[in-house]
């Protein structure tokens, strides 16, 4: 099983249960977490990989660290033949999670499930078996709900240096589809209607208009009448 069947089995189970699915969410400071599920206001962080290792519990309790998230879970797929599943294991396993506050879902033919089952589950969702408090994450680099993007919702989990919806990505889409709507606009009345990732107007307004001039943003044609610019949506994006 790849990593990118077992994060697809997880974001099935998660809609399934009613959670809202982000997939390839960039931090600034963390890096990336490879799913975040919403409930309302509590955050949930899964990271997937082929198997359970080291590396994988390591980079869940990075965010666990950091107090990112309500909830941080590592996915992999079940192991039919492994020592895995000895009852000394088991127990092992289960003190281990326990201390580092990290909840572990098994993937299989027939779906996602709790690894550690800490308590019944007469409808067979998934759910996050530990709880974190946020206050520290608040004081520092803000809580993982400050970088989702609508975008993410549409990405496709687990696969590695793939496509990943960018705050500059979000700008761009709000700013065409404000020119859709507003055609033949200046920058100025670009930058009074649609939020931007920048830190100020003034940065944003040089950026992009410097980014529309050169070719980086593409799909956005400029016209110049007199000393003013206008921008417009090109009839082919």
């Amino acid at each position: 099983m790849k990593e990118t069947d077992v994060a697809e089995k997880v974001v099935v189970a998660l809609k399934k249960a009613g959670w809202d699915v982000y997939c390839e969410v960039k931090t600034n400071h963390l890096g990336i977490a490879d799913i975040v599920a919403m409930n309302g206001k509590f955050s949930w962080i899964i990271e997937c990989k082929t198997n359970l290792s080291w590396d994988l519990l390591e980079q869940a309790h990075k965010w666990v660290s950091w107090s990112y998230a309500n909830a941080v879970s590592v996915a992999f797929p079940q192991k039919k033949r492994s020592r895995n599943n000895s009852s000394s294991m088991k127990s092992f396993l289960h003190q281990m999670f326990s201390h580092f506050k990290i909840g572990a879902l098994e993937t299989s033919s027939c779906g996602v499930t709790n690894k550690l089952n800490y308590r019944a589950n007469s409808e067979q969702e998934i759910y996050p078996e530990f709880f974190i408090r946020t206050e520290k994450s608040s004081m520092l680099y803000g809580p993982i709900s400050n970088w989702l993007l609508p975008g993410q919702k549409k990405v496709k989990p687990g696969i590695k240096n793939g496509y990943r919806h960018t705050p500059f990505q979000a700008t761009v889409e709000a700013v065409k589809k404000y020119l859709k709507n507003n055609p033949n606009s200046t920058m100025k009345q670009i930058m009074d209607n649609v939020s931007t990732h920048y830190s100020s107007k003034a940065s944003a307004k040089s950026s992009i208009s410097q980014y529309i001039t050169h070719g980086v943003i593409k799909g956005i044609c400029r016209k110049r009448e007199g000393r003013k610019v206008f921008y417009n949506v090109e009839n082919n994006d």
